[in-house]
């Protein structure tokens, strides 16, 4: 799959829809107390605001996006410790619940709508994404390989922020609609997007 590069900078950025991005990965990123006042923010109290983002910038399939419930799933090892049951407590992204749950399995986390994979180096990476590939899951990782292994959303840091890829194509499988104000700050897009296709 090639992949199409896309605006560097995630904030601030330039356009209309991608300043609401990242006024929402902001706001959300704030509403966590620090446990120390004076230190910084930590790198997974923001990739955990970047999940939560995630929520409100993807079309599940109709049945899925019904449920009152969003079930944030985390696979592998967890970087997040309670940083993330803290950001998500009392959200509700479209009106709707949000679960966090830990899964050992893949198999075991095919009907959440988020899921987070963690260090997976005991299974193949591929393999064990291969076996969300045509469920409605959103899948984000942050190992180098994750989108090419066919993981949806690759978090990774630039520097002392962190960014993403996406593959699109993995998303089409999934059946999930990316808003285009997302794709529109990703640093790159594996796949392109289908012909007639609207976002």
């Amino acid at each position: 799959m090639s992949a199409v590069p896309h605006r560097r900078h995630l904030l601030p950025a330039r356009t209309g829809p991608a300043i609401l991005l990242g006024l929402a990965l902001l706001a959300t990123w704030a509403a966590v107390p620090p446990a120390h006042a004076a230190r910084p923010r930590d790198e997974y109290e923001v990739k955990a605001a970047f999940l939560y983002s995630f929520a409100h910038f993807v079309v599940w399939p109709e049945g899925v996006a019904a449920r009152d419930t969003i079930v944030v799933g985390i696979v592998g090892t967890d970087p997040f410790g309670e940083v993330i049951d803290q950001l998500f407590a009392g959200k509700a992204p479209a009106g709707r619940s949000i679960l966090i749950r830990r899964f050992s399995s893949f198999d075991d986390a095919a009907n959440c709508q988020i899921l987070f994979v963690g260090d997976t180096r005991k299974r193949s990476l591929a393999g064990e994404l291969g076996k969300l590939r045509s469920k409605p899951v959103l899948t984000v990782g942050e190992q180098d390989d994750f989108a090419v292994a066919g993981g949806i959303i690759h978090l990774k840091m630039v520097g002392n922020h962190v960014r993403f890829d996406i593959n699109l194509a993995a998303a089409d499988s999934a059946h999930l609609r990316l808003s285009s104000s997302l794709l529109r700050v990703a640093d790159s897009i594996l796949g392109q997007e289908p012909a007639g296709g609207t976002r």
